[in-house]
């Protein structure tokens, strides 16, 4: 009778580790694609930088 128990309780804490794993997977992608357009954004600002520069420079 225990047995059945423990394999009940064992049971439905895996089944509410499974919602939060899949949540810490999404989280974990979504903190990667921001982090890869923040970079690319970084990149962006940079050039733009240049050519400002030049135009004042030209001007």
């Amino acid at each position: 009778m225990s047995s059945r128990i423990r394999t009940k309780l064992l049971r439905a804490f895996m089944m509410m580790l499974i919602p939060l794993a899949a949540l810490i997977i999404i989280s974990l992608y979504n903190q990667k694609t921001i982090h890869r357009a923040s970079y690319i954004r970084n990149i962006i600002v940079e050039e733009l930088t240049v050519v400002g520069s030049l135009q004042l420079a030209l001007a």
